[in-house]
């Protein structure tokens, strides 16, 4: 019993990473320096909105948030909480400043 567990974590100590650490680079990300972080909490406020109706909380006419919508390539009827990272990024950066 302990002597095979011995053997296997012996075993996974040798075996191949599939990557070098050595060679392994790490970033972190700041978006807080472009109002990034306060314009997602901004959005997310309240929840179960669709895209428009949540970007006119942040202040935007109900004309301009469904042009960023668009511009973002988004469906103006989704609902915000379905967005992933990605697509967050492209719509903020799709606003009117």
């Amino acid at each position: 019993g302990a002597g095979l567990m011995l053997q296997t974590f012996a075993r996974m100590l040798r075996a191949e990473r599939g990557f070098e650490p050595a060679h392994l680079v790490a970033a972190t990300l700041d978006y807080s320096v472009s109002g990034f972080t306060t314009w997602v909490r901004t959005v997310f406020a309240y929840r179960r909105k669709v895209l428009p109706r949540a970007l006119m909380d942040t202040g935007l006419a109900r004309d301009a948030a469904e042009a960023a919508c668009r511009a973002a390539g988004l469906d103006p009827g989704r609902r915000l909480e379905s967005l992933d990272a990605p697509e967050l990024i492209a719509l903020s950066t799709r606003l009117p400043s």
